[in-house]
């Protein structure tokens, strides 16, 4: 049986989240996720990098 692959916008993106895990920002460029996320309180977001389901990012 074949996985089906869930077609995601954020997949391979580096993405700025707020605390409940929302998206609020995302870019290729990882800088342009910390500028942008220096206009917000500390401790207020966080950054990631959205991956495929199973992969896994060292």
């Amino acid at each position: 049986m074949k996985k089906k692959r869930t077609l995601n916008k954020y997949l391979g993106k580096w993405v700025l989240l707020d605390k409940e895990n929302q998206v609020i920002y995302a870019s290729d460029n990882v800088a342009d996720v910390v500028e942008k996320g220096r206009e917000y309180p500390y401790n207020e977001v966080s950054i990631g990098k959205k991956l495929d389901p199973g992969s896994c990012f060292f």
